[in-house]
């Protein structure tokens, strides 16, 4: 069985901006630290956000970073 998820374990994300009513939740950035496959399918990716805490997101709430590597699970070396 393989396992795959579009975030990378080290990446920087951010969340999408939710509304509820006439409340916005404003957006985190964190660092992926870990991903637990779930028996149903489902994925949650464990988040440790900027202000230190450690939340847990469901991949249709996060948004990746571009310049992550996928295939090598790291930021590309700067030029």
């Amino acid at each position: 069985m393989k396992f795959e998820s579009p975030f990378g374990i080290g990446e920087i994300v951010t969340t999408h901006q939710l509304r509820s009513g006439d409340r916005i939740r404003h957006d985190l950035i964190g660092e992926v630290l870990g991903i637990t496959f779930l028996k149903d399918g489902q994925q949650s990716i464990h988040v440790r956000t900027s202000d230190g805490h450690m939340m847990q997101f469901l991949p249709s709430e996060l948004i990746g970073d571009p310049d992550f590597d996928q295939e090598a699970g790291k930021y590309a070396a700067p030029a």
